[in-house]
C-alpha cells in the first residue's frame, strides 16, 4: 500500500536533499520512497493506495539531488510491505540528508505516523 504526504520547507532559502531514507516498526519488510512535485488542487490526505495511482511521471523527482523550495513543499509516497504473517506496520519517521553551511551535510529527521494493517484484520 502506498500513502503520500507533504513535507514543507518553511526556510526563505531552498533545500537540496543529498538522501532520504524512512523508518518503520516490526511489522513492515520494507518502505519504498519516492518524491513528486505536489499536484495543484490535490488534497494529500486523500493520496493512498498504489504507486502507479499515485505518482505521475511528470511529477516524479530524484531521491538524491530533489530541491524543497523556498516556503515550498514537496510530496513523499511510502509503498510499504507487511511481513509475512503480520497484522499491521507503520512508518515511523523520515530521515533527510541535505546541505549543511560550508559543504557540510545536515541530517533531519521527521516523526511520521502513517501505516496499513492486513486486510483480514478487523480492528486496531
Amino acid at each position: 500500500m502506498t500513502v503520500a504526504f507533504l513535507v514543507e520547507n518553511p526556510s526563505a532559502e531552498p533545500v537540496t536533499i543529498r538522501g532520504t531514507r524512512m523508518t518503520w516498526d516490526a511489522g513492515l519488510k520494507s518502505v519504498r520512497v519516492q518524491l513528486a512535485r505536489p499536484i495543484v488542487g490535490v488534497d494529500e490526505g486523500e493520496m493512498f493506495g498504489y504507486f502507479s495511482d499515485d505518482i505521475d511521471a511528470d511529477h516524479v523527482l530524484p531521491t538524491r539531488g530533489a530541491v524543497i523550495p523556498a516556503n515550498g513543499a514537496i510530496r513523499v509516497a511510502a509503498e510499504m510491505h507487511l511481513r509475512p504473517g503480520a497484522d499491521s506496520g507503520h512508518v515511523t519517521g523520515l530521515r533527510f540528508l541535505t546541505d549543511g553551511p560550508l559543504g557540510t551535510l545536515r541530517t533531519t529527521t521527521l516523526p511520521v505516523g502513517v501505516g496499513m494493517m492486513a486486510p483480514d484484520v478487523k480492528s486496531c
